[in-house]
């Protein structure tokens, strides 16, 4: 179950991550720019972003590390002392199952925030850039 959801998470997270910031937002011209003029500021925008931002891939794997090590450390935790409690397993086989548990899915949670973060840094830097430019954006 736990599994069906980090799946489901994780794809919709990436189908909507995948369009681009033009694909967003719409920009509306407050100094009179041209069509062609706003064209070419989107996606002058759009590659300033893209520079700026950390890739998809770094940002999900520094999330992943510390999403797994919380989950692992906490997990483990939890693990000894229901463990300890419930009769028939001891609080060393708990923290096992704990650790597995808590670190797993430590490590999915890790890797969503760390790729939305960086996602939203993308749109923060193209919405500062086009707004610089004299544009206002609805979405």
């Amino acid at each position: 179950m736990t599994r069906r959801i980090a799946t489901l998470t994780l794809l919709v997270t990436l189908a909507t991550g995948c369009a681009t910031a033009r694909e967003r937002y719409v920009s509306f011209p407050t100094q009179g720019q041209t069509q062609d003029r706003k064209i070419l500021d989107e996606v002058e925008c759009e590659a300033i972003a893209t520079i700026h931002k950390s890739s998809d891939a770094s940002a999900a794997i520094a999330g992943g590390m510390i999403g797994v090590t919380i989950g692992a450390v906490s997990g483990a935790a939890m693990g000894a002392i229901s463990g300890a409690v419930l009769q028939g397993m001891s609080a060393g086989s708990g923290s096992i199952a704990g650790l597995a548990i808590g670190g797993g899915i430590g490590l999915i949670t890790g890797l969503l925030q760390g790729y939305t973060q960086n996602e939203q840094r993308y749109q923060r830097i193209y919405i500062a850039c086009l707004s610089a430019r004299g544009y206002t954006l609805g979405g």
